[in-house]
């Protein structure tokens, strides 16, 4: 029985300096896309640098250790209540066709009165100007 061989993984140079090439159009074109987006990047939180001889500079550090604490806390806190909200939701999904067609019901007329309301403010405006 013949023995099967593995593929060749030779390409030849042309091939891959066109892969090279095609590499660099990408990266170059993403580049230019992120310059034009500078909101989409992410800003390294800056460290607090209080010179030594500045006056109260061990109040001011505690006072930026305690603030970042106190948003930690706020975090977890939001964190803790989407995970309860996220489990009331599963724990509430409606059980009946009837339940369901009455909370889609619900939600279609807070949809509405939303709507005309922003309708009528606008209608508003415009019989203003």
């Amino acid at each position: 029985m013949v023995k099967i061989t593995k593929k060749s993984k030779r390409v030849s140079c042309a091939h891959r300096y066109s892969i090279a090439k095609k590499v660099r159009a990408h990266n170059k074109k993403m580049r230019k896309e992120a310059r034009k987006h500078p909101e989409f990047k992410k800003k390294k939180p800056k460290d607090m640098k209080i010179p030594k001889l500045a006056p109260f500079k061990d109040e001011l550090l505690q006072h930026a250790e305690q603030a970042k604490k106190e948003l930690e806390q706020e975090r977890q806190l939001k964190k803790q209540q989407r995970a309860l909200a996220r489990q009331q939701q599963k724990t509430e999904r409606p059980k009946s066709l009837e339940s369901m067609v009455n909370d889609a019901q619900r939600r279609q007329n807070v949809f509405d009165d939303e709507n005309t309301s922003d309708v009528k403010i606008f209608i508003r405006f415009l019989s203003l100007n």
